[in-house]
């Protein structure tokens, strides 16, 4: 059992090293190994120096946030120019993955879904899911309010959230559909003449050329910053690595359905009142 323990450690040590590395993060890479060693080596040998190991880790914090973010303004530039190494590309790749699980264990499964298929060979041009996790946003709730109200058979519209409605609304619904997509909603009977409703959401899934996201560490530091910037993966779209497409979530709905939809909360939610609370 200890070796087993020992050997997941060496591989989540590894697997860190790797992504920093190929990220072009050396400072962060070594750091990580001497930190990490240590700290494995306190667990067995001398407890009492983990609290010591642990500052040392905070720390460094900042300095590997400069040089993350030093390292993302390089990627963009190998990005834009076609310049990326075989191990950049692996690092980048790895890093959409990592993006992929964080936003599905954060209840964006949706989303990260979308993300984890731009890496997949073969998926195609369109791809069609089964959900209705669109009904826990209130403008497509209120879109397929305004069909049944129209009396039509089919209606199409488009759809956007502003950065404020991410948080008013539903971040989950809106990062899916990735800023502008469209509605679809039918007028259906089933075999007992029951009138149903058809719905289907539209959207483009690719990587931007320049979208800038800051997180900020300290609040009174203005330095203290850790920066994302989209178009470091859109190398990797020109490079026909990930493959950009179209995808369709469907779903069935009833008016009643309209007023009674109930989301469970998760920690998207807790986010989504996070960032209501900031801006």
């Amino acid at each position: 059992m200890r070796n087993l323990i020992t050997f997941s450690i060496f591989l989540f040590q590894f697997y860190i090293f790797f992504s920093a590395i190929s990220l072009d993060m050396k400072l962060t890479a070594l750091s990580w190994i001497i930190i990490s060693s240590s700290f494995h080596f306190a667990f067995r040998k001398n407890i009492f120096k983990m609290p010591i190991i642990f500052g040392v880790f905070i720390f460094l914090i900042p300095f590997s946030a400069i040089e993350w973010n030093k390292t993302i303004e390089g990627l963009c530039e190998k990005s834009k120019n076609r310049t990326y190494t075989t191990l950049n590309k692996a690092g980048v790749y790895n890093l959409n993955l990592l993006m992929a699980g964080i936003g599905a264990v954060s209840g964006y499964r949706e989303v990260a879904l979308e993300t984890f298929l731009l890496g997949v060979p073969l998926v195609g041009k369109e791809v069609t899911i089964s959900s209705d996790f669109g009904m826990e946003s209130e403008k497509v709730r209120n879109l397929i309010r305004n069909h049944i109200s129209s009396k039509r058979k089919a209606s199409s519209y488009r759809i956007s959230w502003t950065k404020r409605e991410h948080s008013t609304d539903s971040s989950r619904v809106a990062l899916a559909i990735n800023s502008i997509g469209k509605v679809y909603v039918s007028t259906k009977y089933d075999e007992s003449g029951n009138v149903y409703y058809a719905c289907r959401m539209n959207a483009y899934i690719a990587y931007p050329e320049k979208s800038t996201t800051k997180i900020q560490i300290l609040p009174s530091a203005s330095w203290a910053y850790v920066k994302m910037e989209e178009s470091i993966f859109t190398g990797l779209q020109k490079e026909g690595i990930f493959k950009t497409y179209h995808i369709n979530w469907v779903w069935n709905t009833k008016e009643a359905d309209l007023n009674s939809y109930v989301d469970l909360i998760w920690i998207d939610d807790i986010l989504e009142k996070i960032i209501y609370l900031k801006s």
